[in-house]
């Protein structure tokens, strides 16, 4: 599995010499970042996990800024979403830990400046959760 994809016309993606469709709801917005994300992922065989943990992150954006979920994206950064500033960043931050029961530092909350150090930040959490109690 390569790790670059590329967005052409029609939502196709080229990867190296092949060609292959991407069939997604018309709510996902498909970005260069997402598939990369995706392309990853899918090596590690990890795609249900983090599509589950995005959904998740969604439901703390809509719960932190009453924004449609559908329009946050892995890409999706706080230049995206006008109410997420410093203030909007505490309170998506306690959305967050409520939505994955999770409690979180300020090291971590300033990793998170984007929703794919969201969804990494949150994954690193929960591994360490789920070590813990193996």
């Amino acid at each position: 599995m390569v790790r670059c994809w590329w967005l052409l016309a029609g939502g196709t993606v080229r990867r190296r010499k092949q060609v292959v469709r991407l069939f997604l709801p018309m709510a996902h917005r498909i970005t260069p970042g997402a598939l990369l994300w995706r392309s990853r992922l899918e090596k590690s065989g990890g795609i249900a996990i983090m599509e589950e943990l995005l959904a998740k992150v969604q439901t703390a954006f809509k719960s932190a800024f009453d924004i449609d979920p559908r329009t946050i994206t892995i890409d999706t950064s706080p230049d995206d979403v006008p109410a997420w500033d410093s203030m909007g960043h505490v309170t998506l931050a306690s959305s967050l830990e409520r939505t994955f029961g999770l409690n979180f530092d300020v090291d971590d909350l300033m990793e998170m400046e984007n929703v794919k150090e969201i969804c990494r930040v949150v994954q690193s959490k929960l591994d360490k959760v789920k070590g813990a109690h193996a």
